[in-house]
């Protein structure tokens, strides 16, 4: 899930905990991100992609307070979404037992020894709800979903239709 905005959300402006972010972004909070993001655009005068998996939890909230914003969303089948989530709470966590990622609860062991698979699901679920929810605030002009595996094999290809869409015109073949 990618918001193209000019700096990460966290923690300046959604809190510490990466796991969560507020119900409500708070007004000051929303009036720096909004001063920040025109200065850089004033600056740079250039896009700023931001890949932030707590920006989901606000995402509603974002798109409005820093219009124009466009939201891209990579949207991935489930079940490698999972198995991703698995291999990340060993790989970095190193147990499959412990929390990872965005909305992810401690696996309480239990009689089933695969308990941790259906914390992973209702973590994957419990995301999605809320993603359908705050798409359903988002203009839909601001907002573009892309296949994950459409991404993989013509990235540069969606790069340049992201862009086309945002500005209407095609992205100079040496700037992809």
């Amino acid at each position: 899930f990618f918001l193209l905005l000019s700096r990460p959300m966290a923690p300046r402006w959604l809190g510490e905990y990466r796991y969560a972010a507020p119900e409500l972004i708070a007004p000051h909070a929303l009036k720096e991100m909004r001063d920040f993001f025109n200065a850089w655009h004033v600056a740079f005068q250039k896009p700023f992609i931001n890949k932030n998996n707590r920006n989901v939890l606000c995402v509603a909230q974002l798109a409005s307070a820093l219009s124009p914003a466009y939201v891209v969303e990579i949207r991935r089948d489930p079940v490698f979404v999972a198995q991703s989530l698995l291999q990340s709470r060993l790989a970095v966590q190193g147990s499959k037992q412990i929390a990872w990622g965005l909305g992810s609860l401690e696996s309480t062991p239990n009689n089933d020894d695969l308990h941790y698979v259906d914390d992973v699901c209702e973590q994957i679920y419990r995301v999605d709800l809320e993603l359908d929810k705050a798409k359903s605030l988002i203009n839909p002009e601001q907002y573009i979903q892309i296949e994950y595996e459409q991404f993989c094999e013509q990235p540069d290809q969606l790069v340049q239709d992201v862009h086309n869409r945002i500005w209407g015109e095609d992205l100079p073949g040496d700037q992809l």
